[in-house]
């Protein structure tokens, strides 16, 4: 539920907690394509390695909105990371679409991956040298 700065929720008429929750809108890309996703709250806070209340510090602090959007360049394009995603069909006005949300973003282990790629790369020369796609002079 939302409610105002001072916590109180116009919905149920209470008094109750505020706490700011992170929601973004990201485009992520690798080397083939780029896709736009939702990040909730614990998956953007990992993303952008910082909190809703350090953001919310800062945008209130004197810097506005252009000192967060410094921030979360810097931090946004700093490593690689290792994107868990959930993709289900939607239907927006009567039209069919994909909706596509960030469930966890941790950064990118890079062993593990690079190992994992070599071992797919071999798989794909050992499943074309099966076909005879691969001829030896």
């Amino acid at each position: 539920k939302r409610v105002s700065e001072d916590g109180f929720c116009a919905a149920c008429n209470r008094q109750g907690k505020n706490a700011p929750r992170l929601n973004l809108r990201c485009r992520f890309s690798d080397f083939a394509d780029s896709a736009w996703l939702t990040t909730f709250h614990e998956p953007a806070q990992g993303l952008l390695k910082t909190t809703a209340e350090e953001i919310r510090a800062l945008e209130t602090g004197g810097g506005g909105r252009d000192a967060v959007e410094a921030i979360l360049r810097q931090k946004y394009f700093m490593e690689p990371l290792q994107v868990t995603v959930r993709a289900k069909m939607d239907s927006y006005n009567g039209e069919q679409r994909t909706n596509i949300t960030c469930v966890d973003a941790q950064p990118l282990q890079r062993g593990p991956h690079g190992r994992a790629m070599l071992k797919n790369i071999r798989e794909m020369i050992g499943m074309l040298s099966d076909t005879g796609l691969m001829g030896g002079a």
